[in-house]
């Protein structure tokens, strides 16, 4: 498996779900960019701060 030595600067989340909100998986990869300091580029119509986004966050 290869692993690059640098961090990309952003995340792009290029995903259509059929009922146009994120998965319990999909929030906590987009969590973990975050914690890794990355740019999210989110184009679906749920705000990452909502609720269910903040209790996934604090775990």
């Amino acid at each position: 498996m290869f692993y690059s030595e640098q961090k990309p600067d952003d995340f792009i989340l290029g995903i259509a779900p059929a009922d146009t909100f994120l998965q319990l998986t999909e929030r906590k990869v987009i969590i973990q960019a975050m914690k890794f300091g990355m740019n999210i580029i989110n184009t679906l119509q749920e705000f990452l701060t909502d609720d269910k986004a903040r209790s996934i966050k604090s775990k």
